[in-house]
């Protein structure tokens, strides 16, 4: 049996994460939640708790004086330590590991040690994120404090946070199988302003670099359209290259064929970034009026 340590009281998002890894990396691990000196120090591991970072000893923690950083100046919690030693291990794949540190450890380790990384642009108004999610499953200030429901409340975020976890992982890989599908889609592009996917897959969320790209045209399998997407400017989320036309913009059926001269087109997106056409050929002659135009 594998003894590992961590505090108790009220969890956070760090720790609960880094039970996890843990976890798998250590399929008999037996995770004891004390903040007791001694059993502590007899621990095999000690994670976000006991003043030490030291992976050849397995301990990750972050509270004590000049606690380790990383390489782009963004300090670790237990989460991130623990991933930084465990995560390609886990996962199958350095790339991976990379990109779970950037998209889930990094947020999840900020929120724990006081490092804001989002701007709110509305008072009062804050995004929902990983850590308060786990956070809610401690008890309440009023609920839940006899023996023991804390360590059960622990367990049950454990399960959340590996669905969490396991998930986006999932979604990575997904995500570096649809970036190579398209490089080869866009290498064979006779032009390169736009190509033609043989595939209904999920584009929104999916980073491509490609400077001369600016439509993705697709089969949508649920209803046998076909769709055009058109690609958003490097680091925008809610911004396109090149929007479909204004006179377009929320328009259907004959309205949006008049209007775009495309006899089977269905549907314009008002914000502009989608259009879609019953056929494969009315989506590639949308595009091409706007190329025109």
């Amino acid at each position: 049996m594998t003894k590992a340590v961590t505090h108790s009281g009220t969890f956070h998002a760090d720790d609960v994460f880094a039970s996890v890894v843990l976890q798998k990396i250590f399929p008999d691990l037996k995770i004891t939640r004390t903040r007791d000196e001694k059993t502590i120090a007899k621990a095999d591991i000690a994670f976000d708790v006991g003043g030490i970072y030291d992976p050849v000893k397995l301990r990750f923690d972050h509270h004590q004086v000049n606690a380790p950083k990383r390489s782009n100046g963004i300090g670790y919690a237990s989460f991130g330590l623990v991933w930084k030693e465990f995560g390609e291990q886990y996962c199958g794949s350095k790339t991976i590991a990379d990109r779970i540190d950037q998209v889930l450890a990094i947020p999840i380790d900020t929120a724990d040690i006081g490092v804001p990384i989002v701007q709110t642009t509305i008072n009062g108004v804050e995004p929902f994120m990983v850590d308060k999610i786990i956070f809610q499953l401690n008890p309440t200030a009023l609920v839940g404090h006899e023996k023991g429901t804390s360590d059960q409340c622990f367990l049950e975020a454990i399960d959340l946070a590996k669905q969490i976890l396991d998930r986006q992982i999932i979604k990575l890989q997904d995500e570096q199988a649809i970036q190579e599908y398209l490089a080869g889609k866009i290498a064979e592009a006779q032009d390169k302003r736009y190509i033609v996917l043989d595939k209904s897959i999920q584009l929104k969320g999916i980073p491509i670099n490609a400077p001369e790209l600016l439509y993705v045209i697709y089969p949508d399998a649920i209803d046998g359209t076909w769709g055009v997407r058109a690609i958003n400017k490097p680091g925008a989320e809610f911004e396109v290259k090149r929007p479909f036309p204004k006179a377009w913009a929320g328009l259907a059926g004959e309205k949006l064929a008049k209007a775009s001269g495309v006899t089977d087109a269905v549907f314009a997106h008002k914000a502009g970034f989608l259009a879609i056409a019953q056929t494969q050929a009315g989506a590639i002659a949308l595009v091409k009026k706007v190329l025109a135009s």
